[in-house]
């Protein structure tokens, strides 16, 4: 008999629907921002990609994207509990995965502490047996 295979997720906008937090972060941090700014649709489009690559796109300098990267984050941590929920059926389908004896993980472009917050708060972190943040690794996906 062969061993189930391992399923990995991304986290924003597959088990989780954190658009309204992404986009309300994205906003808050160009709020006092005169260049450049993303509109909802490419903020939207660049979901999945590392926070600093997706700001690049928008920001010159080192500074800057560290500006607006404190910003992002300060709004995130603040709002984070109230704007991210499941989407419907990922607990009954992930339960259904993990029952059938497939191993379960997630692999993010979120840092560690959100990520695991997330799942926490939703009730899905007991059932993976990896979670991969952008800050728990060198190379970072895809």
């Amino acid at each position: 008999m062969s061993r189930p295979r391992a399923i990995l997720f991304d986290l924003d906008g597959t088990l989780l629907d954190t658009i309204e937090l992404l986009l309300g972060s994205m906003r808050h941090a160009f709020a006092e921002h005169s260049g450049r700014r993303p509109t909802t649709d490419a903020w939207i489009a660049g979901i999945g990609t590392p926070l600093r690559t997706q700001l690049r796109e928008f920001l010159d300098t080192d500074e800057e994207v560290e500006t607006i990267v404190a910003r992002y984050r300060s709004y995130q941590q603040e709002h984070h509990d109230r704007l991210m929920r499941c989407y419907d059926d990922v607990t009954a389908t992930l339960e259904a995965l993990h029952a059938r004896g497939h191993p379960l993980g997630v692999v993010t472009s979120k840092m560690n502490d959100l990520m695991n917050r997330g799942l926490q708060r939703v009730g899905i972190a007991h059932l993976m047996t990896a979670a991969v943040g952008c800050d728990s690794c060198a190379r970072h996906k895809p």
